[in-house]
């Protein structure tokens, strides 16, 4: 599920730091659990890497039916993974509620803009291409692993 197959010979010391965040969440649900804690899980990880690690978790909560709690800084991963968000502030609550409660907070007109696409989008492309491989077919859980 996490994608590790093909490192079963390499020692755990030698694991880059998206394979060590994959054992990571191995660990975690080795029994099943209903609920997984994630602290931080795309830290400091490349932007496959992270990608992957983000269908892994949406997999989970969606389809494996897992409770999930996330802990991250990186606001457009919690836009993207969560139903609802916690904003804490110097070890202090702030605000809590959905995507669409914490926008309405501070609600204004809705603005039209076209975007180009964005360095993220553009970079996986160029690395799947130079892989030989079609990035929508190769986003970890919509390509079958082993």
């Amino acid at each position: 599920m996490v994608g590790l197959v093909e490192a079963e010979d390499i020692p755990v010391e030698r694991y880059s730091k998206g394979m060590k965040q994959r054992l990571q969440i191995a660990k975690g649900l080795i029994n099943d659990p209903e609920y997984i804690f994630l602290d931080e899980p795309t830290l400091g990880l490349d932007i496959v890497i992270t990608k992957e690690i983000r269908a892994m978790i949406k997999k989970l909560a969606q389809e494996e039916k897992k409770g999930v709690l996330l802990t991250t800084h990186y606001i457009s991963e919690a836009e993207e993974l969560c139903d609802y968000i916690y904003v804490l502030d110097n070890g202090q609550m702030i605000a809590q509620g959905t995507k669409e409660e914490l926008k309405d907070l501070f609600a204004s007109e809705p603005k039209m803009v076209l975007q180009e696409p964005g360095l993220e989008e553009i970079l996986m492309k160029i690395i799947y291409r130079s892989r030989g491989e079609d990035s929508e077919e190769n986003i970890f859980g919509n390509k079958s692993r082993n």
